[in-house]
């Protein structure tokens, strides 16, 4: 026991100000949690963290080409996507953009796990969880060339 603390009894530390049973071990590189030197509290093993971070939501609609073609919003043809013509839909309110497995392939890119899970509410068949991004993918809009990281759905 350390300045006056019984191992019962949750009190005021004087050392440190906070309410803690037992040593205090304020100041000593110590987990708060377990004790070992070897680790700090928030990378504590004994503390059980969840299998996946909590995933962000997103959702995809379904338009038929007329519909998407009247909405001033969206911008539906053939661009082309890493030098490979495709048929390609550009909704300027989305929060996200997707490439699909398809595509990915047709224009031989790649992609890489991304550190979120985005969970994806599909139209017709549920959702879909993605975790893989494809980056720097290369958009041609008539001689002008951007950049997008689109998820892979």
């Amino acid at each position: 026991m350390h300045e006056g603390q019984s191992s019962n009894h949750v009190s005021q530390c004087p050392k440190c100000n906070k309410f803690h049973k037992g040593e205090c071990l304020y100041g000593k590189y110590v987990c708060y949690k377990c004790g070992p030197p070897d680790h700090v509290a928030s990378s504590c093993p004994s503390i059980k963290k969840p299998e996946q971070e909590k995933k962000g939501k997103a959702r995809v609609f379904a338009l038929i080409h007329d519909e998407a073609a009247k909405n001033l919003d969206m911008i539906v043809g053939i661009l082309s996507v890493s030098n490979v013509p495709v048929y390609v839909l550009i909704d300027s309110g989305a929060t996200h953009s997707f490439i699909s497995n398809a595509c990915l392939a047709k224009i031989n890119a790649s992609c890489q796990k991304n550190a979120s899970v985005l969970e994806v509410s599909m139209p017709s068949s549920g959702t879909i969880d993605t975790d893989r991004i494809a980056k720097g993918v290369q958009i041609d809009f008539d001689g002008l060339t951007l950049e997008a990281d689109l998820y892979v759905i």
